[in-house]
């Protein structure tokens, strides 16, 4: 792994814990597809899992996404894992300049059930849907 992609996920992951006071860990049972970061509740259950990316030149970046498929690729299996595996939320993260972005992957789901299978648009749809983290936080408080 790139250590300026390993520094973006850690630079993310440490804005999150400091600002929202979250039990992110990284999970040792991830493998393939599956996100490495989980969020836990107070009984230590997994609550949701967490992907982190930057965008660098109109891409996303991070580990996740440091493999030799196209983004689309890797997306469509992580939203093949997350409904058929995980059964659990993942929080596709976004940090632009410390600027903290999500969205939960069932709407990128949905938009590319509702828009058939839309590939061509779907980064476009990501940037303009996601919304700051702190708006996501509230309910994800809630549930923990």
């Amino acid at each position: 792994m790139d250590n300026k992609l390993n520094s973006i996920e850690l630079n993310t992951l440490n804005i999150i814990k400091k600002k929202y006071k979250l039990n992110i860990e990284l999970a040792s049972f991830c493998s393939g597809y599956i996100p490495q970061y989980i969020l836990l509740d107070k009984t230590r259950n997994i609550h949701s899992y967490m992907v982190f990316s930057e965008i660098v030149n109109s891409s996303f970046k991070g580990s996740y996404f440091d493999r030799k498929s196209d983004f689309k690729d890797i997306l469509l299996e992580l939203l093949k894992i997350q409904y058929s595996t995980l059964d659990r939320p993942v929080f596709f993260i976004i940090n632009s300049n410390g600027n903290i972005q999500a969205i939960e992957c069932g709407s990128i789901r949905e938009f590319l059930l509702e828009n058939n299978s839309d590939l061509e648009n779907i980064e476009n749809f990501i940037i303009n849907e996601s919304v700051s983290f702190d708006d996501i936080i509230k309910q994800v408080k809630r549930e923990l």
